[in-house]
């Protein structure tokens, strides 16, 4: 018997709708010691053995002009417990500093962003540097700032992203104006990549880059990614917000600007760039104001030369208007997940909460949605903003959801554990499958 085209919609609104499953995480970690509007949480980073969450206006009571903090948790059978509070010192924290604005590890680095403190120059940026052994201490190594004189050396915001791998960090100046006193972009932004000698046991200065067609405001910088010798910049003020991101390659010890590797929004006012991950062969880029909602959008390397060709625009399917979806983007194998922090999402409640949205590959380019991660409605509080920053224990299969305005700024971080594991059906949603296949069934009998 031939099916029809109409049992076959009915078949793909059932099989489609039964695939979305609801994690409801609870008992997020907090830090019961900062203040209100410390926006712990704000940004994550992760190796599985210990956990770095950066909370950038955390104050320190004793001393005003400390603010910011980065807290270490090593896991504990199956929690993860609070190990240290990491400050900075004055040198790099004067003018609130912002320390733990960004974050990032790798090896036995963590590398902490202080866009805002006046280590060389008036609120200009800084970045420190700790080296960590047996991940239970963290010392500080060296602390890094632009060297490079001139009108845009004043609040440049370096350090607003970080990202480090092997022997090579790269660092954001987000805010940094490109030119001379006679012809100046305003904050255009620039990116410093520096490497590691271990000869000299200390990094050095390699390379600052700056887009070839870089305008005011572009915030050049604003997100990074970096994978082996490709390097993906973020420009989310590019062409009145549209938003692009800049693909540079390293040939040697030089970066270029890959030709004809310039990725645009849509349309304008949508932040493209926002957000950016990468396993080396796919890049998501986040656009958290796109059509208000927000998007992201998945980029998959043809193979040959520099070419990246989008595969996929991911939306999600229960965001509310201005979710912000595509503030924090995250990919790890045959998963994309995508921060919403300002949804409700499938809540039924009036505060944004926010959300995570999980994606998982399949064939012909194709991504499904497959979970959303929300707050349980005990601990979510009224606008947690859950999903403004994302990390993943690639081992133990964890998705740390940061959610920096829990308790009125206080923040905080949900632990998704994505591990299949038997469960009962959801009663509402087993109802719809059968009537699902009630309907089915009658279709055939037509």
């Amino acid at each position: 018997m031939r099916i029809q085209p109409r049992i076959l919609l009915i078949l793909v609104l059932v099989l489609s709708t039964a695939a979305l499953d609801v994690k409801k995480v609870g008992d997020p970690i907090f830090d019961a010691s900062a203040n209100g509007y410390s926006y712990f949480g704000s940004c994550l980073a992760t190796d599985g053995s210990v956990l770095a969450i950066g909370a950038p206006h955390d104050l320190v009571i004793s001393d005003p002009n400390l603010d910011g903090s980065v807290s270490i948790y090593v896991p504990k059978g199956n929690s993860w417990s609070f190990l240290s509070k990491l400050h900075g010192s004055m040198d790099t924290q004067v003018n609130m500093g912002g320390f733990g604005t960004s974050v990032a590890i790798s090896d036995e680095w963590l590398v902490v962003g202080v866009p805002n403190c006046a280590y060389t120059a008036p609120v200009g940026g800084c970045v420190t540097i700790y080296t960590r052994k047996d991940d239970t201490t963290f010392t500080l190594k060296q602390v890094l700032a632009a060297t490079d004189d001139g009108p845009n050396k004043i609040t440049r915001s370096f350090g607003y992203s970080v990202s480090i791998e092997g022997d090579t960090l790269v660092v954001g100046a987000s805010t940094a104006s490109v030119g001379d006193y006679t012809y100046l972009n305003l904050e255009q932004g620039e990116v410093y990549v520096y490497t590691y000698s271990r000869q000299l046991d200390s990094w050095g200065d390699q390379q600052i880059l700056v887009a070839t067609d870089g305008q005011q405001y572009d915030h050049f910088g604003t997100a990074i990614a970096l994978s082996g010798n490709t390097l993906f910049i973020g420009a989310p003020g590019n062409q009145q917000s549209t938003g692009a991101v800049y693909v540079w390659t390293r040939t040697g010890s030089q970066w270029s600007q890959s030709a004809c590797q310039k990725m645009s929004g849509e349309a304008t006012r949508n932040a493209f760039g926002t957000s950016l991950s990468t396993d080396g062969t796919r890049l998501v880029v986040g656009a958290p104001t796109t059509n208000y909602d927000g998007a992201a959008y998945v980029y998959n390397h043809t193979g040959t030369g520099t070419g990246w060709v989008m595969e996929r625009k991911l939306t999600g399917s229960h965001v509310s208007r201005g979710a912000g979806f595509g503030q924090s983007v995250l990919i790890n194998d045959t998963n994309v997940f995508v921060g919403a922090s300002s949804t409700t999402g499938l809540v039924t409640i009036t505060a944004t909460t926010g959300s995570v949205y999980r994606y998982v590959r399949g064939g012909n380019g194709r991504w499904d949605e497959r979970t959303e991660i929300v707050a349980t409605e005990a601990s979510h509080g009224a606008n947690a903003g859950l999903g403004y920053s994302l990390a993943i224990d690639e081992r133990k299969g964890l998705v740390f959801c940061g959610a920096d305005a829990w308790q009125d700024n206080q923040g905080s971080v949900y632990v998704a554990d994505l591990n299949p594991k038997p469960h009962k059906p959801n009663g509402a949603l087993s109802t719809m499958v059968s009537t699902g296949l009630l309907l089915i069934a009658l279709a055939l009998l037509l």
